[in-house]
């Protein structure tokens, strides 16, 4: 019995979850990345949130490691995220949108990790890889501490959901999973949260493939991530571990960076520099803008990417 139990530990199931809204054009692409992986005990948990293109035909053409559900009307995304996750089987939890890609020994690594009974949430650095120019540009965590990661998620975020992978039993002592009623910063909450419960993993390697494109939900709908932001920084108070960081502070910061940097995109420099006079002029994105201030449009349009 001892040495069935020490297997089992050592080789324990991921549930990979898919959640997919009229996802068609790069699905195989995603599904494949896991079907190439190394590490070979997981299930894919694809949940598909009433899409209306060929995303099921696609989704079903795989083998019965990829189990198929199906909403019966579209809700947002972290409600389905939700959703999804309540299906899974497994030990531990990796997501992966149907626009992005695994490396093949994704998994191989992240689950080692895991080996460490502390350890309840790892993550990676990640390639950007732009359709919109044909470029990539490397994701790479800064971090003073590579376990209690809050202070630094609060200056400066960079956690790719794609590289995310959580222990269940850690996700199970949240208050909530994701927020329901977030479509766009979902995941930056849940890993704030985990952040303040856990300690984290993070791997110094380049571990998947972020796609941005102009359908990315940051990119067509910029103004609602910055309302997220502000309804998240406002519920968040009352959680005494969070709001008490030396680095929440930073968070009001970046709102009314976010906001001054989208009026200047479109022109409303007087807007703006409203916005500009809320940020300290000894930060790095006051002195940002004020040259933006004077630049013109396609400059500022490349600054803002």
């Amino acid at each position: 019995m001892k040495i069935t139990l020490k297997k089992k530990l050592k080789n324990p199931k991921v549930s990979v979850i898919i959640n997919c809204y009229n996802g068609e054009e790069y699905l195989k692409d995603a599904i494949n990345s896991v079907y190439a992986q190394t590490y070979k005990n997981w299930e894919i948990i694809f949940w598909d949130n009433a899409s209306i293109d060929s995303s099921e035909k696609i989704a079903k053409s795989f083998d019965s490691k990829l189990l198929y559900f199906k909403g019966k009307e579209n809700i947002p995304l972290y409600a389905a995220r939700n959703k999804a996750i309540e299906k899974s089987t497994g030990t531990l939890i990796a997501f992966l949108d149907c626009d992005d890609w695994w490396n093949k020994d994704k998994l191989t690594y992240q689950v080692k990790e895991f080996e460490r009974k502390e350890i309840g949430f790892c993550f990676s650095d990640y390639w950007i890889e732009n359709q919109l120019n044909g470029k990539r540009k490397l994701c790479r965590q800064k971090f003073t501490s590579s376990e209690f990661i809050l202070d630094d998620l609060l200056k400066h975020y960079t956690v790719g959901i794609l590289t995310l992978m959580v222990r269940k039993s850690t996700l199970d002592k949240l208050e909530y999973l994701f927020n329901p009623t977030f479509n766009i910063i979902g995941d930056f909450d849940l890993v704030l949260r985990l952040s303040a419960i856990s300690k984290a993993s993070y791997l110094r390697k380049e571990l998947a493939h972020y796609r941005k494109h102009s359908s990315n939900l940051f990119i067509k709908k910029p103004m609602r991530n910055i309302s997220e932001l502000e309804t998240w920084h406002q519920d968040i108070k009352k959680d005494v571990t969070i709001s008490n960081s030396k680095e929440f502070y930073n968070i009001p910061i970046i709102i009314h960076y976010s906001k001054t940097m989208h009026l200047m995109k479109n022109k409303q420099k007087k807007e703006a520099l409203r916005g500009l006079l809320k940020i300290p002029i000894n930060r790095k994105e006051f002195l940002r803008l004020v040259m933006v201030f004077f630049l013109p449009k396609v400059v500022i349009d490349y600054l803002a990417r």
